[in-house]
């Protein structure tokens, strides 16, 4: 068997679970370093909107990655406008953009703010299940309701005091009834905390102030690296030819749309495909391997629907790069890490 060609589709759509189990071994011998203690593995199968995949979910050094099978000739882009969306539910309130004036327009908008139409050889990849905040080194997890502590301890502890005041403060009654725990917590040059909803947890990783080099050159100890686009948009839609990785819808926050809304954050929200969680939040940019291409992107608050939920299509594309010589933010930017399999 030639065991790296079977790491592509449609070879390993087609094996059976004994042969992905061989195959995992290679990957684990071959691509991954023996420094990175291996645990959790599963094979299972992830679905989105009707596109489905089996392959491994597993933790390095505690982090959760799934393998990506690697596949020839797949179309990245977009050339196809709002394809199946309305005018009437891209563009709800008086705008003065020329761009969104008429359907036409909004087409040439969503086009002009899309990556270019291309075909391309993806390889085959492991990639983080999660983007991690930058310029942060993960180090474990908390459950938010018992306060207990899973990862590394001697790490941990120098902060516990810390971070129990922020996420279970002593308060009175009428406090009580008024906190919420916060969603992210940064306390500079020691550490950040974020609540993962899928997992209903708190991370905890050690904050240092890190330019983009400085955060490659870190996880790149491990044989790991940042994705490209080319990678990035393929991890994120499976190379479907939708313009959203669930589809073709916008998520709505209008009463009248309230029931498309709850459904369509809900795919929003879960698992891609792959298995693979991509932050909705509208709040932060995911960085990739060219310092001049991010991926999601910033809410426009005071656009039109298609102005806003236009950063989380799986292909688009911002204006904004990286300053090489600037510290990178947990609070603005996110990482994801992958190890490319290459022979």
């Amino acid at each position: 068997m030639n065991f790296f060609n079977q790491l592509f589709n449609p070879q390993w759509k087609l094996l059976d679970e004994e042969n992905k189990y061989k195959l995992f071994e290679y990957i684990k011998s071959e691509f991954i370093s023996p420094e990175l203690e291996i645990s959790n593995v599963e094979l299972k199968t992830f679905e989105l909107s009707g596109v489905k995949n089996t392959t491994f979910e597993f933790n390095l050094l505690d982090e959760s990655f799934v393998f990506i099978p690697g596949q020839k000739d797949v179309i990245l882009g977009w050339e196809s406008g709002s394809g199946a969306l309305s005018f009437s539910e891209m563009v709800n309130i008086p705008t003065n953009n020329p761009e969104l004036s008429s359907i036409e327009n909004v087409d040439q908008y969503i086009n002009k703010h899309t990556s270019s139409l291309r075909k391309v050889t993806i390889p085959p990849m492991i990639v983080g299940k999660h983007a991690l905040p930058a310029s942060c080194v993960y180090i474990g997890w908390i459950n938010p309701l018992t306060g207990e502590f899973h990862g590394e301890v001697d790490k941990y502890l120098p902060f516990a005091e810390k971070i129990n005041e922020e996420l279970f403060p002593s308060l009175s009654l009428e406090d009580f009834l008024d906190f919420s725990q916060p969603k992210r917590v940064l306390q500079e040059g020691e550490y950040f905390l974020e609540y993962w909803e899928d997992e209903d947890i708190y991370i905890v990783c050690l904050h240092e102030e890190m330019t983009l080099e400085e955060n490659i050159l870190r996880i790149q100890k491990f044989n790991a690296t940042l994705l490209s686009e080319d990678q990035w948009e393929y991890a994120n839609g499976a190379g479907t030819r939708k313009i959203f990785r669930w589809g073709r819808n916008l998520l709505f926050d209008d009463d009248e749309f309230s029931q498309t809304a709850t459904t369509n954050v809900r795919l929003a929200k879960s698992a891609n495909m792959f298995g693979l969680y991509f932050d909705i939040d509208e709040k932060r940019y995911e960085i990739t391997a060219d310092p001049n291409v991010v991926k999601l992107g910033r809410l426009n608050e005071q656009g039109t629907r298609i102005e806003k939920m236009l950063p989380l299509s799986t292909y688009y594309q911002n204006k904004h790069s990286v300053d090489m010589n600037a510290k990178l933010s947990p609070l603005e930017y996110m990482y994801r890490k992958a190890i490319i399999l290459k022979r």
